[in-house]
């Protein structure tokens, strides 16, 4: 009998000891737990600050919560009161992450009110699309850390002049400031160079695409060759006022040799070697003098003209200059009565 008792009673420790054993291993806590817990805590007392209608109070709650665990719902109530104190940009992150981590039980009017408050949120800010030619940079929105290459998703920035930055040990900073507008989407190009180095050649992303060189620059400045057909434009009008004037300087001069054939019975063409000449003759040579200065300003003009269409033809042709040939070219242009020509000088 003593010995029953003995048993029931050990027994009875045992179950006593596994009893404890089991509270306290329940006590502790699984990694994790107690940091959703607070989040939770957090989220729950954000509810009851809104209801209150406390908004302020709620967003530091829902901010809390939101600091300890990224889920669906946190964001969606986050993004909603941000929307209410006047901050857009962080209202579309956080509706924008509500959206696509919506659990498959979410009713549809729940989804359909996200969207709603989002679309408002995106009308009042703008949105950058960022493309980086090398995987795994860091992106930076006026110093704030947006995340790493590739982002295929839509970065949210405040409307005005934002500073968009690509930063990868062992390169060069890449910088853009872009001006962004209101319900508008820009895409802005990051190219990382090697530290001391050209650009690296592009490399193919996780999804397979390869990301395309930035574009070329620009092609040849058409100024320059609107000045040469303009040039060559006035080279006409030259060439052609010249040699128009200089035959009608030749038929004042055949008319005022006719003059001096009536005065000359004799046929002796001394007429104009008398003491007391006709003043047909001083006439007579101020013609044949203009005669010579049009004709000389046709083929000026006629001249610079070729230059230009040269010109023209070499600009087009002739491959762009580096900067540490190139140089000014300048033309000059001579007109006498006898004479007349073009001279161009410079580094091509």
């Amino acid at each position: 009998m003593h010995l029953s008792r003995l048993k029931i009673l050990g027994c009875a420790l045992a179950l006593s000891a596994l009893g404890a054993s089991t509270a306290l291993a329940s006590d502790v806590p699984v990694p994790g737990n107690d940091v959703a817990r607070q989040a939770d805590k957090h989220f729950l007392l954000g509810k009851e600050q809104l209801k209150a209608g406390n908004v302020r109070e709620a967003y530091v709650e829902y901010k809390a919560a939101w600091d300890l665990k990224r889920s669906y719902d946190i964001a969606a109530n986050l993004g909603n009161v941000e929307f209410e104190l006047g901050m857009p940009r962080d209202a579309a992150e956080h509706l924008s992450f509500a959206l696509k981590n919506a659990a498959v039980s979410v009713t549809q009017d729940k989804i359909d009110k996200i969207k709603a408050r989002l679309a408002e949120a995106k009308n009042l800010v703008g949105s950058a699309k960022v493309q980086v030619n090398i995987d795994g940079a860091e992106v930076f929105i006026d110093g704030r850390s947006v995340g790493r290459s590739p982002i295929n998703d839509e970065l949210y920035v405040d409307p005005g002049r934002c500073t968009v930055e690509a930063r990868l040990a062992g390169h060069d900073l890449a910088r853009e400031t872009v001006d962004f507008r209101r319900a508008t989407t820009r895409t802005v190009l990051l190219t990382l160079k090697l530290s001391g180095g050209p650009a690296p050649l592009p490399t193919a992303s996780t999804s397979g695409s390869v990301r395309l060189p930035p574009p070329p620059p620009p092609g040849k400045s058409l100024v320059p060759l609107g000045i040469v057909i303009g040039v060559g434009a006035v080279g006409i009008g030259l060439g052609i006022a010249g040699f128009a004037l200089s035959d009608a300087k030749g038929s004042e001069i055949d008319t005022l040799k006719g003059s001096l054939d009536a005065l000359d019975t004799h046929k002796t063409h001394s007429v104009c070697q008398r003491p007391s000449p006709p003043s047909e003759c001083g006439a007579l040579d101020d013609a044949y003098r203009a005669q010579g200065s049009f004709r000389n300003l046709g083929v000026a003009g006629m001249v610079v003209t070729g230059v230009a269409v040269l010109g023209t033809a070499v600009y087009l042709l002739y491959p762009t200059a580096r900067p540490e040939t190139a140089g000014p070219v300048r033309a000059s242009f001579g007109i006498a009565p006898g004479a007349a020509g073009v001279q161009l000088d410079g580094r091509f």
